[in-house]
């Protein structure tokens, strides 16, 4: 490469090979994308609102006293298999041959069932999809959502879910350790 310095002070690049230019381009171009990329994500961080975590004996004692409602946003196979008593189903996410797909509907599926002034305890399995669907809620304008830690599977392991054996309760989780 043929190295020049202009009037400026820096060092100007022009290359010997046509390859090397559209190289040049290529590097220019992903930086400028990245550079629009990352004011993209920001202004979508402006956008989510910050959301809170409790954990299951919190959400317990919110739901007998604080006029909470309960959204399972598990799958129906998941929250047909055992659930918190009195809790609504809206599925985040449904499982298919590619994996699990966000639910389009969602905002759409809970609209019917809770207002934006409702106060909400959001939960899944172990936590991962509530905290995003929490995040959906909020920025759809609902104003009173928290998240419940550890989800359902927490619920179980601290005894709220009934007589029944953990293994007739849980749905199992690659982010949950199996007991041994």
């Amino acid at each position: 490469m043929d190295h020049r310095v202009n009037v400026k002070g820096t060092i100007s690049l022009k290359p010997l090979h046509p390859k090397l230019f559209f190289t040049q381009n290529c590097i220019a171009n992903f930086t400028k994308c990245q550079s629009l990329w990352r004011k993209k994500e920001m202004e979508e961080q402006k956008e989510n609102k910050s959301f809170v975590t409790i954990n299951v004996h919190a959400a317990r004692d919110m739901l007998n006293s604080d006029g909470y409602r309960y959204l399972d946003v598990r799958t129906v196979e998941e929250f047909n298999k055992s659930h918190v008593e009195n809790a609504h189903n809206v599925p985040y996410m449904f499982l298919t041959e590619q994996g699990r797909v966000k639910n389009p509907d969602f905002i759409a599926q809970v609209e019917p069932i809770y207002n934006k002034d409702d106060h909400l305890i959001v939960a899944c399995n172990s936590g991962g999809r509530s905290s995003q669907a929490s995040i959906d809620l909020l920025n759809y304008g609902y104003k009173h959502v928290v998240n419940m830690g550890g989800g359902y599977s927490a619920w179980v392991d601290a005894g709220f879910a009934g007589d029944k054996p953990e293994e007739e309760l849980k749905t199992s989780c690659k982010f949950r350790p199996k007991k041994s």
